[in-house]
């Protein structure tokens, strides 16, 4: 049996959570430590895609308005 952690970082948009995900992933792979890193949406090719398109400022007649 595999077992795991799971660790979220909850915050704001803009407010960093990107950077220190990147930074723990980083330092989990220098440890040797095996992880997955993902984001929500995200992590296949097609979340990435939808991402994009979510988080794309031009898309301004994308609203919940």
């Amino acid at each position: 049996m595999i077992r795991g952690k799971f660790i979220t970082f909850e915050g704001c948009d803009g407010c960093g959570k990107s950077t220190q995900l990147k930074l723990l992933s980083d330092y989990l792979s220098a440890q040797g430590v095996a992880h997955i890193f993902t984001r929500e949406p995200g992590g296949g090719k097609i979340s990435e895609s939808i991402r994009e398109i979510l988080l794309n400022g031009k898309n301004a007649e994308m609203s919940d308005a």
